[in-house]
């Protein structure tokens, strides 16, 4: 800070109209220097300048004078953990802030910045946050690696496992419609479905309702709508949701849709039937034969277990077959086009498989 007393020779102690007299004097006298000394003269009018605003009147000299004994004083030291964390938490309210009000660009600068002020204790909110703003950007990786980052740094933090399995559906839904990719497919979908059984425990544990009722429906809606089906579980999972108070009525519509598809299949199951929750019934050939036990569903399902399922790629057809053929017979099972449709088919195929020797007996699923 210029200290102007000591710059222009003046008095401290002075009062405005002196020091004013005192400058315009100083002012006279290097205008006269310009001509021997420029360079100097120019330097000391524009300090005689200054020194005029910071004088104009009794409360400007007086503030001056208070910041110029503060500029005297020692600094305080720095304390540079202190700052540091300061920093960060600045800035992931910033990201956080950006975030909730939709600004994606400002959420993932702020969160960048966030990211200088990261030191070794590892803040696993940090990466939580990280993972969520990626996700949100289209930076699946980035928000793979994030959210492992903070698991793996705290793993007693339900919403972290939430969002580990927002990150594997969107990695099994990009996969499971090709068959090269069906089974890393269904090796995200399991992993997305462990991750929100451990955010079930944790919520479990710490009461927190609203989390727990999130994951349960999530839960519920992927075993009732994607591959490995389990409509049994799906119905448990939504009706525990529905009694600890979902406000969104979603649930009760999930239930419904889980009820409609049970109360197709279940005319169809005869004695040996698997369990709708296996998965495991022929769907459209049990529409169309009107049973599961049946001579031509026998061979069926004997094609199915001795023979598709012994090669990579018939297990692959069972599985597409199984997530397509459910919805298939729910929404047309109950027209004659599609019965007939099928049974010529389906006909056709028995006939050669019985040809080829596979036995039409009384069959149980292995």
């Amino acid at each position: 800070m210029v200290n102007y007393y000591e710059q222009l020779n003046l008095n401290k102690e002075s009062s405005i109209v002196a020091i004013n007299k005192e400058l315009s004097a100083l002012e006279s006298t290097w205008k006269r220097r310009e001509i021997t000394n420029p360079e100097k003269a120019t330097k000391m009018l524009v300090l005689i300048m200054d020194a005029r605003k910071i004088f104009q009147s009794e409360s400007t000299k007086a503030q001056y004078d208070i910041e110029l004994e503060e500029s005297k004083k020692e600094p305080v030291p720095v304390d540079g953990e202190a700052e540091r964390q300061k920093q960060l938490n600045r800035w992931l309210d910033d990201a956080l802030r950006f975030h909730q009000s939709g600004q994606n660009d400002l959420s993932k600068e702020a969160i960048n910045n966030a990211a200088k002020f990261v030191g070794a204790d590892d803040n696993d909110y940090f990466y939580y946050l990280l993972s969520v703003i990626s996700y949100n950007n289209g930076e699946l990786q980035t928000s793979f690696n994030a959210i492992n980052r903070a698991i793996v740094i705290n793993p007693g933090i339900a919403d972290y496992y939430l969002q580990s399995a927002a990150i594997y559906s969107d990695l099994y839904n990009a996969r499971y419609e090709n068959p090269a990719y069906l089974n890393e497919a269904l090796d995200y979908l399991e992993k997305g479905r462990e991750a929100l059984r451990k955010a079930i425990a944790l919520t479990e544990k710490s009461g927190d309702t609203d989390v727990l009722i999130d994951a349960l429906a999530i839960l519920a809606d992927s075993y009732a709508h994607c591959l490995n089906q389990n409509l049994e579980e799906a119905e448990r999972l939504a009706k525990r949701a529905i009694s600890l108070g979902d406000k969104s009525g979603k649930l009760e519509e999930l239930l419904r849709d889980i009820n409609e598809s049970k109360d197709i299949f279940q005319p169809y199951q005869g004695s040996s039937h698997p369990s709708t929750s296996s998965g495991g019934g022929c769907y459209i050939a049990t529409s169309v034969y009107g049973s599961y036990d049946c001579p031509q569903v026998w061979v069926l399902r004997r094609f199915r277990d001795y023979t598709l399922l012994k090669t990579w790629y018939g297990k692959i057809f069972v599985n597409i077959y199984y997530s397509i053929s459910p919805t298939l017979v729910r929404l047309f099972g109950s027209y004659s086009w599609f019965n007939t449709f099928w049974r010529n088919r389906l006909d056709k195929m028995v006939k050669h498989l019985r040809k080829e020797g596979v036995c039409d007996s009384k069959y149980n699923d292995i």
